[in-house]
């Protein structure tokens, strides 16, 4: 269970809201992306990632390591320029 989902059970949030894509930020570990379904892009500058409700995340930056993958969740840390919705 991802830290998106405990939250919504305790929040009480509706089932509607399940395909919904979190992106978290930490200035000092990179971010955290709850949705992610795979990777369509991967290079030494650019991230792009296909999410769950069929979103496409394109994180631009350098040093890019992967941290974690978990099901439905992907932690990415290094120097982040911009995240953006495609």
């Amino acid at each position: 269970m991802t830290f998106s989902d405990e939250t919504k059970n305790h929040l009480g949030t509706f089932a509607d809201n399940v395909n919904d894509v979190v992106c978290t930020f930490s200035l000092a570990n990179g971010i955290t992306v709850e949705g992610y379904k795979k990777i369509l892009e991967l290079s030494d500058n650019k991230i792009v990632l296909l999410c769950q409700n069929a979103t496409r995340i394109q994180i631009l930056g350098t040093n890019f390591c992967i941290e974690e993958i978990a099901f439905g969740e992907i932690c990415i840390s290094g120097q982040i320029d911009s995240i953006m919705k495609l």
